[in-house]
C-alpha cells in the first residue's frame, strides 16, 4: 500500500499548493484526510466536517470515503484488514511519530517518491520575508536558549515558529503568514536556512 497524508515536511497544518499531494490524487479538496491505496482498492479517511463533501468529491473514483475520528489510526485498521505488510511512504513527508506507529503495528516501510506521478506539480513557493516587529529578536532566542539545558544546538522546524522567533512575515501557504525554512539555534548565535528572499530591513534586524 501507498500512504499519502495532508502535510508538509513541517507537519503544517496548511501546506502550500506544491505538497497537496492528497488533493491531486483523489480529488478531495479538503484540509483534512489521509488516502491509503492498495493494490485492489483505496480509501480516505477524514472527519465529520467533510462527510458530504468527501462522499461527493470520491464519488465514482474507485476511492472509499470513511469519517472518522482518527484518520491515522483508521487508516492503520484498514490496511490491517487488506493484509498489508509492506508499506510505501514518503520518508521526507512523514513525521517520525507516525514512523514509529506504523513500524509498531508490524508494517515494513519503504521510502517512496510519489511526486513522480504528479507531472504538473506546482512550484515551491518563495515569497519574500518580511520584518514583523512583534518582540525583540535577541530576547526571544535567549528565552529558547534558557530551555535548551545540555543541548549545543536546538532545530526549529515548525514554519509559525520560526516567524515568531525571527520577528517575520511571508506568503508562501494561502492565509498563513509564514515560510518554508528551517532555524538552528545555538549558544552564540542562530542561522535560518530558507529559499525565500529576505528583505533588507529584515537582514539588518537579523544582523543586530
Amino acid at each position: 500500500a501507498f500512504f499519502i497524508p495532508t502535510q508538509d515536511p513541517h507537519a503544517s497544518e496548511y501546506p502550500a499548493d506544491c505538497y497537496k499531494l492528497r488533493e491531486y490524487l483523489s480529488g478531495f479538496t479538503g484540509s483534512a484526510g489521509e488516502l491509503v491505496i492498495t493494490a485492489k482498492g483505496a480509501a480516505l479517511f477524514t472527519d465529520g466536517r467533510y462527510a458530504l463533501q468527501s462522499k461527493a468529491q470520491l464519488d465514482k473514483t474507485g476511492i472509499t470515503p470513511y469519517i472518522v475520528r482518527s484518520s491515522i489510526s483508521a487508516a492503520i485498521d484498514y490496511m490491517k484488514e487488506c493484509e498489508v505488510k509492506a508499506l510505501g511512504v514518503d520518508f521526507g513527508i512523514i513525521s517520525s511519530h507516525q514512523a514509529s506507529m506504523f513500524r509498531s503495528q508490524g508494517f515494513s516501510l519503504y521510502n517512496v517518491n510519489l511526486n513522480e506521478l504528479w507531472s504538473a506539480r506546482p512550484k515551491k513557493p518563495h515569497s519574500t520575508l518580511n520584518y514583523f516587529g512583534y518582540g525583540d529578536i535577541s530576547d526571544k532566542l535567549s528565552a529558547v536558549r534558557a530551555q535548551m539545558g545540555d543541548a549545543d544546538a536546538l532545530l526549529v522546524s515548525a514554519l509559525d515558529d520560526i516567524a515568531w522567533l525571527l520577528s517575520f512575515r511571508a506568503r508562501d501557504i494561502d492565509y498563513c503568514p509564514v515560510a518554508y525554512a528551517y532555524c538552528l539555534v545555538f549558544k552564540d548565535k542562530a542561522e535560518l536556512f530558507t529559499d525565500g528572499e529576505i528583505s533588507s530591513e529584515l537582514l539588518d534586524k537579523l544582523k543586530e
